[in-house]
């Protein structure tokens, strides 16, 4: 199907805006600015002044704890896992897993996000719900040692990457998922760089993300979790490093030279206290940094463009330097470099890229005046401000309506499951 956007505000990769017309053909951006004579839309758009700019990437999240949302607050993350979250995550079922995960699709869809990096438990139920829905993402399940070394996770994995990756026009695509260092042994973490070595895949990983975490790495392995990393031939370009709150100068000079991915969780780790992600000296270093919501028990939304004004704002007052982290950067962070990790040719409003994009209203009092809409995007804007979520060339969301799932019917399956924990 073709669409064609008018009177548009084209977001540009570099923050400048182009003033006309958008045409999508089938999934793909066909040309920005004007419109060829030839082209001919099935569907036409006028977006009436607002700002249309590439859909967000959620590059580090956990759909179904959704269900778990305000369940465990106001903890520290080794307190808030063990004592509320992994026994509360026992009782969920494969279906229930399947109901989370279409509510945060749901979050992420209107608030103008089609692209995830998911970790979680039956990965297959969260990569069936992403098809029906439409959005794309990288999706496995969290590898932990356990008393069977991981063999199990090891084996449902590469069963996932058989019967998921590339499905769905290659919307959905499956990695390599160690949940972290602290529960994986070094054999576990062995086997899965092999798995994701000899499948091609992405490797998805938690990294001191509290401070404990990366001591305690230090007095089991005489190393920090990303040099242990590294000295398991674990890093590289496919490596996704989530959190970093605690990386050294050193550690960040070996992510820089393996090229691996940075996963920003900014919101979550304040939340946990978990502390501040050094990212304007990783943003020096040339590291690949993506944004994250976490999940919704540790956040405890899935609102991008919270993420946004985060990653532009909590760096300037921990610098103290108002030049940190700029509006450009923290959006290319939230759109652009998160496509990029996750291997997907989206994230920027250019002819060839794939059609993944959000019609954002500046007709609101926190939007105007509008001087530079790169900036009021980041700075001003909010998830409640979408009015239109397109995901693979297809309109997903628009103006309060889902076109995709029936969100009444996911209310009340996330009812029926919260009572079982109420019980």
């Amino acid at each position: 199907m073709n669409t064609l956007f008018t009177n548009a505000n084209i977001l540009q990769p570099d923050g400048s805006i182009v003033a006309g017309c958008l045409g999508v053909e089938d999934s793909r951006i066909a040309f920005v600015g004007q419109t060829p004579d030839d082209f001919l839309a099935q569907r036409l758009i006028n977006c009436e002044g607002n700002l249309l700019m590439p859909s967000l990437v959620d590059a580090h999240t956990h759909l179904p704890m959704s269900l778990l949302r305000n369940s465990a607050d106001d903890m520290d993350l080794h307190t808030w896992l063990r004592d509320r979250i992994w026994p509360m995550e026992a009782q969920l079922t494969p279906e229930d897993i399947y109901w989370g995960a279409l509510l945060g699709i749901a979050e992420l869809i209107r608030g103008g996000c089609v692209t995830v990096n998911d970790m979680y438990m039956s990965p297959a139920m969260i990569c069936q719900a992403a098809a029906e829905s439409g959005i794309r993402g990288l999706f496995g399940i969290g590898i932990l040692t356990g008393s069977d070394n991981g063999a199990a996770a090891l084996a449902e994995t590469e069963a996932l990457y058989r019967d998921w990756n590339g499905a769905e026009d290659g919307r959905i695509r499956v990695a390599v998922m160690p949940h972290a260092e602290y529960t994986c042994t070094e054999s576990t973490l062995k086997k899965c760089g092999e798995l994701a070595h000899r499948l091609d895949a992405p490797l998805h990983i938690h990294i001191s993300e509290t401070y404990q975490e990366h001591e305690e790495c230090k007095d089991r392995h005489h190393f920090t979790p990303t040099a242990f990393l590294a000295s398991l031939g674990m890093l590289g370009k496919k490596t996704l490093l989530a959190h970093c709150v605690h990386c050294d100068v050193e550690d960040l000079q070996l992510i820089s030279s393996t090229r691996a991915t940075v996963l920003h969780c900014p919101q979550s780790n304040l939340k946990l206290g978990s502390g501040i992600a050094p990212v304007q000296t990783m943003l020096a270093y040339g590291i690949n940094v993506a944004l994250g919501t976490d999940g919704a028990a540790s956040n405890n939304n899935l609102d991008m463009f919270e993420e946004l004004r985060l990653a532009a704002t909590l760096h300037k007052g921990v610098t103290m330097n108002p030049l940190a982290v700029t509006a450009k950067e923290a959006l290319a962070m939230g759109t652009l470099n998160g496509a990029r990790a996750l291997g997907f040719e989206s994230g920027a409003l250019i002819p060839g890229a794939l059609a993944d994009l959000i019609l954002v209203n500046v007709h609101t009092p926190s939007m105007q005046p509008v001087y530079r809409l790169a900036s009021a995007a980041v700075y001003g804007a909010s998830a409640s401000d979408v009015l239109l979520t397109m995901g693979n060339g297809r309109v997903l969301y628009e103006n309060g309506e889902y076109y995709t799932l029936d969100i009444d019917r996911i209310f009340s399956e996330a009812q029926r499951i919260s009572d079982k924990f109420r019980a």
